[in-house]
């Protein structure tokens, strides 16, 4: 099972999985919002505290978030979106860096919708 959870409220992250929803052809990933009950139900296990308030990325047992989710998924997608990957070269605390740079601001720059 492939799970892609986003905030749901957020604009940045719906034009996020609309993009999604165009390039995954071959349909291998579920979406959900991160509001949802199936986000309970599937991360809170792995995420006892708080879930996380950006993407999450579930692979059978595997969990991944921040830019390591992205990068994950853009490698599943068709030519030329899985040549993105090539970013995994950049070392991982730079990546998260710039990550969380625009996760803190992507309210104020795009704007949140209501669910």
């Amino acid at each position: 099972m492939k799970v892609v959870f986003f905030d749901g409220v957020c604009n940045l992250c719906n034009a996020s999985v609309r993009f999604l929803n165009k390039y995954d052809k071959h349909q291998i990933f579920e979406i959900h919002s991160l509001q949802s009950e199936m986000a309970l139900k599937l991360l809170t296990p792995h995420f006892p505290q708080n879930l996380p308030d950006s993407i999450v990325y579930l692979n059978n047992n595997q969990i991944l978030t921040e830019s390591d989710a992205v990068l994950e998924i853009l490698k599943q997608l068709p030519f030329p979106w899985m040549f993105l990957y090539i970013f995994n070269i950049i070392p991982k605390f730079f990546r998260n860096s710039i990550y969380r740079y625009i996760a803190r601001n992507r309210y104020k720059w795009f704007g949140k919708c209501h669910i």
